[in-house]
């Protein structure tokens, strides 16, 4: 039995590394806690909530943007910024949130370019069905005198559907994306102010 828990235990970390290797959020993204003190590390309340994701129109990297969120409660623990054509998804925050103990995420995409590219598209081709359908007649000679008969026969077949891929011109537009990972302190850290808020 303990044998079965650990190989199912294994193979649940394979799918879970399967997957965040394919998350942009997760392969691009820098944890700051391990540059902050053990006592700051400890300020991060655990078990986190269900995280959340807001999104904003711009992103100002300067001390009163992440004051304004320290001042509500929260705690940088990470961020996550690249760009390209690759399609993001709110699934893929909550995930990487969920993984690495944030409750809340903050969100920015910016468009930079278009680029022009290809992409596979898939061609159905529906089965055919032929019919061929054969006749004739036969004479047979007998002493009694000659007689003749008259034949048909119909066979159908059918060929397979198919499915042809192509790749056909598009245009690929880039973004910039940023999400800011954020915990939530414990309620012995919180100001006055911040616990009246009830987050």
């Amino acid at each position: 039995m303990k044998k079965t828990n650990i190989l199912l235990g294994t193979l649940a970390m394979l799918g879970l590394n399967a997957c965040s290797s394919h998350n942009p959020f997760t392969v691009y993204y820098r944890d700051v806690k391990a540059l902050q003190t053990p006592q700051m590390q400890a300020i991060v309340r655990t078990p986190p909530r269900e995280p959340r994701v807001i999104e904003i129109n711009s992103f100002q990297n300067n001390p009163a943007f992440y004051k304004t969120y320290w001042d509500r409660g929260y705690m940088e623990i990470g961020h996550s910024d690249f760009g390209g054509a690759q399609q993001v998804t709110q699934a893929m925050m909550l995930g990487h949130a969920k993984r690495v103990g944030a409750e809340l995420v903050i969100y920015h995409s910016r468009y930079t370019h278009s680029e022009q590219g290809s992409q596979a598209v898939n061609f159905y081709r529906p089965g055919v069905n032929l019919t061929t359908t054969t006749q004739g007649n036969v004479s047979v000679h007998r002493a009694s005198g000659q007689s003749h008969a008259n034949y048909g026969q119909t066979s159908t077949t059918t060929s397979p559907a198919t499915i042809e891929t192509r790749l056909v011109p598009a245009m690929h537009r880039h973004y910039e994306h940023f999400a800011m990972f954020l915990g939530y302190k414990k309620s012995e850290y919180l100001s006055k102010n911040q616990r009246a808020l009830g987050l």
